[in-house]
């Protein structure tokens, strides 16, 4: 017979520790979540999104003509760190590599996003407000720009 446990006190305060836990985020696709502190679009209910953001994956249906701007990866570097779009607009992201696209910490609750899983992928981003949007990708800190959604 084989048992296994774990349990007892390591810090003389008399209760079982809890479990510390290193292992990074996984979401329901059995992806790492770059960013666990960014809600997941696809796992928010209906009744509470409130983005002005809409990531359509692949830009599936999104016609060329349709794109304002577009940033793409390049190495450890965006292409464009200061895209420029109109309110409705569409920005088409690229990446290359082992990089999304997401919205810094501190952008306002209705303009966060997050382009799609950390890796080579295509997603198309229409903003549906005027904005001035830090970003970046999630797995690489260094990677900045501004996007700027105007009249």
């Amino acid at each position: 017979m084989l048992a296994l446990g774990c349990g007892g006190d390591d810090d003389g305060g008399g209760g079982i520790d809890a479990p510390v836990i290193d292992a990074p985020m996984i979401d329901a696709a059995g992806t790492v979540d770059a960013d666990p502190t960014l809600p997941d679009a696809d796992t928010t209910p209906d009744a509470m999104q409130t983005s002005n953001v809409t990531v359509t994956a692949n830009c599936t249906g999104i016609m060329p003509a349709d794109i304002d701007d577009t940033v793409s990866t390049s190495g450890l570097t965006f292409t464009n760190t200061a895209p420029s779009i109109p309110v409705g607009g569409i920005l088409r992201f690229e990446s290359n590599g082992s990089h999304n696209l997401i919205s810094a910490a501190g952008t306002s609750a209705s303009n966060v996003f997050q382009s799609g899983a950390v890796g080579v992928h295509v997603a198309c981003l229409q903003f549906d407000a005027a904005a001035t949007i830090d970003f970046r990708c999630g797995l690489h800190a260094s990677m900045t720009g501004t996007l700027t959604v105007g009249p």
